[in-house]
């Protein structure tokens, strides 16, 4: 046992939780707090935590923080994106596996691990008209999920999905609730890289990427159906509403894909240390 109470970095892991007045909790070595308290009408409780050496391999979500990087290359590449679901003139298609180097964003009480790619994707996506409006979301969580990799994966979800309606069924839904939802992922981004703009892969070059969000605006009088994309706006890059659709007017929109992936609990590192040039390789 330690002589004062250890912190995360110390090498010792919570083993056992005892607590007065028949209050039951247990110890997160990963968030470092006690977690799953029961207790009845008590305002103040006390609880003893045993400590000892960790002698097991610390796994990623134990030593790693947001803003950490992570080398995992996905399995695909090569993923169409039909035509019917964008609305675009014809099938598109992009490579996952070209993008190897990911950030944290969130390390959750689970032990899973969400990463967003550093880079955004060489390739761009075109949305276009009511059809491309009412998939926006479903297709960019589709994307998303041709990046992952089951080795080392659980799950994905677009840049910005939070809950959002993925596929509508018309165009005049209500979804004046799902405005905001993107935001938290869009402020993540620029607390990481102190701007919003995303460079394309292995380049130094900016580019316009797609972020989980759709809504309608009024412009010449018109009612403008229009989906959500990080855009470059006088020094810096913003989240805009742009129209794909204008009454009768149909309109097409480009794009890059920033996807996000998450990670098992319980994966571990073969090397690396975190940062950009020796990020955490996965075994």
């Amino acid at each position: 046992m330690p002589d004062a109470f250890p912190t995360k970095e110390s090498g010792y892991i919570g083993k056992e939780v005892k607590c007065n007045d028949g209050v039951t909790a247990s110890w997160n070595n990963i968030t470092w707090t006690l977690s799953d308290i029961k207790v009845k009408d008590k305002k103040r409780i006390i609880c003893t935590v045993n400590f000892s050496e960790d002698t097991s391999e610390a796994t990623l979500a134990e030593k790693a923080k947001r803003g950490d990087y992570i080398e995992m290359t996905p399995t695909l590449d090569n993923f169409t994106v039909p035509s019917s679901l964008t609305g675009y003139n014809s099938d598109q298609t992009i490579n996952p596996s070209e993008l190897t180097k990911w950030r944290i964003i969130n390390i959750k009480k689970d032990g899973t691990i969400e990463l967003i790619s550093d880079y955004i994707s060489t390739g761009v996506i075109y949305f276009k008209g009511l059809t491309g409006y009412k998939n926006y979301v479903g297709i960019l969580n589709l994307i998303a999920n041709s990046y992952t990799n089951s080795n080392y994966t659980i799950g994905s979800r677009a840049l910005g999905y939070n809950g959002q309606t993925s596929f509508l069924k018309n165009e005049n839904e209500n979804i004046d609730t799902e405005i905001s939802l993107h935001d938290s992922d869009f402020y993540i981004i620029h607390l990481m890289y102190n701007t919003y703009g995303g460079k394309i892969n292995k380049t130094e070059t900016n580019g316009e990427y797609w972020i989980a969000g759709r809504g309608t605006f009024q412009f010449n009088n018109q009612t403008n159906y229009g989906v959500r994309l990080v855009r470059s706006y006088k020094d810096d890059y913003t989240s805009q509403l742009i129209g794909i659709q204008a009454d009768n007017v149909v309109k097409e929109q480009q794009a890059h894909i920033r996807p996000i992936v998450i990670l098992k609990s319980g994966i571990t590192t073969s090397s690396g240390s975190g940062t950009s040039d020796n990020p955490w390789k996965l075994n």
